[in-house]
């Protein structure tokens, strides 16, 4: 019986009829699309087949769209282009839903005949997908969603694989963690580092709603006058579901604000909010802005209710049109909330600018005693060993710090301090 199974779309499948100036003729509406052909095909396979046995289930294929920056979608070509990509995105969202569903009913469906032998009952309790893959996709939105935490999946999933799936935002990774309860392994890590892909695929505070903006003073009645900076406490950490459970993360880091050392073209001396917990592109709200050091903090209070995890990769994620500041995994930015990660065995830093110092590696080994491995802290490229490195391999030579073939990224102020400005140029 199948126990594994890859659904695989055709490269640059068409779901749909771009604008008419695009120079393509216009399809009739009675005739399909090519990848809603495929999709049928593929449910079709999944409701004849005996996949009562399957556990591991991937979608791959559905390639993302490039989109231009958000601001330019007023007019013209590009207020059509982005209606197109919008709406291809719903209709992909039905295909992989519809995809999801049918895998779902084959897997917990009764086997017919049924297996004549004494593990019958096991089996039939124990089915259900267990490991889920969606790759290469801007398609895994609201419907998407809905068929894993509404069906049997939300108590069967014990790992959700998301790769280089763009759109899949801070919103959903919350909607999805939430609901899962025996969740082991979530990798939310947006791989292909597509520019386009990148401002949406990190974790960010929980949008709040009204009510809790007004708790945690983020809006005041129309009645009274607006808190100051000051003023704005720290949005607490959320309890997902899968917090006894999870034991392997892996994550992008979006950035609460930006230097004010940006292109220069497009954004420049223009910073960037937290407002409510939301990123706002334009429009900034200075009276309930949330300082980037809070907003870093409430990231690690989060991460500190994982206290089952074992596994920890972060991703520095880099919006499209900024020079960003990443996050530091240093004492002095609030390492020490991760006081709780005591089953911690594996910290993955090798594409995050995290700013590991000698006395930050000392805390983790006093703190974290199942610390086995740490990545990102020797790159090919480094001209001599940092401080952490040599007294780690002293003092801990059975912790393994592998040599990172990624090239560091150099944020703003590091590179005005090794160039140096323009003006001096």
């Amino acid at each position: 019986m199948i126990e594994s199974l890859t659904l695989n779309f055709q490269e640059n499948i068409e779901f749909g009829q771009k604008p008419n100036n695009f120079g393509e003729e216009e399809k009739q509406e009675e005739e399909k699309y090519p990848g809603i052909e495929q999709t049928d095909v593929f449910v079709e396979i999944l409701q004849s087949c005996p996949f009562y046995r399957l556990r591991s289930f991937e979608i791959r294929g559905l390639h993302p769209h490039t989109l231009s920056r958000p601001y330019l979608y007023e007019c013209g070509t590009s207020a059509m282009w982005r209606q197109f990509s919008l709406g291809l995105q719903e209709v992909r969202d039905q295909a992989v839903a519809r995809i999801i569903e049918a895998a779902v009913i084959a897997a917990t469906a009764e086997p017919n005949p049924l297996p004549n032998n004494s593990t019958i009952d096991t089996n039939v309790r124990s089915r259900g997908i267990r490991r889920l893959t969606i790759s290469d996709s801007t398609s895994f939105r609201k419907l998407s969603l809905q068929m894993i935490t509404d069906t049997s999946l939300s108590t069967t999933l014990e790992e959700l694989d998301v790769q280089r799936c763009g759109y899949f935002r801070s919103e959903e990774m919350h909607f999805v963690l939430s609901r899962l309860p025996n969740l082991r392994v979530a990798d939310f890590r947006c791989r292909d580092k597509m520019a386009v892909l990148s401002p949406y695929s990190g974790l960010l505070p929980k949008k709040l709603s009204y009510e809790e903006e007004l708790k945690y003073g983020y809006t005041s009645p129309p009645s009274s006058p607006a808190g100051t900076e000051d003023d704005i406490p720290v949005i607490p950490p959320r309890i997902w579901a899968c917090c006894g459970s999870l034991r392997s993360l892996r994550i992008g880091v979006t950035n609460a604000s930006i230097e004010r050392y940006t292109d220069g073209h497009y954004y420049r001396g223009f910073e960037m909010w937290i407002r409510g917990a939301e990123i706002y592109w334009i429009r900034d709200h200075p009276e309930t802005r949330k300082p980037y050091p809070e907003a870093l903090h409430w990231f690690f209070d989060q991460i500190a209710t994982l206290t089952q995890l074992k596994e920890l990769c972060l991703v520095t994620v880099e919006p499209e049109y900024h020079t960003t500041r990443s996050l530091e995994i240093s004492l002095k930015a609030g390492l020490d909330r991760w006081s709780t990660l005591r089953d911690l065995e594996c910290l993955d830093v090798e594409e995050l600018d995290h700013s590991i110092g000698l006395e930050d590696v000392k805390w983790m080994v006093d703190n974290w005693p199942a610390l086995r491995t740490i990545r990102g802290l020797i790159h090919e490229t480094d001209m001599f060993l940092s401080e952490a490195v040599i007294w780690l391999r002293n003092a801990r030579p059975d912790i393994e710090l592998p040599v990172s073939t990624v090239v560091p990224r150099m944020n703003a102020v590091q590179a005005m301090n090794y160039y140096g400005d323009d003006d001096d140029l």
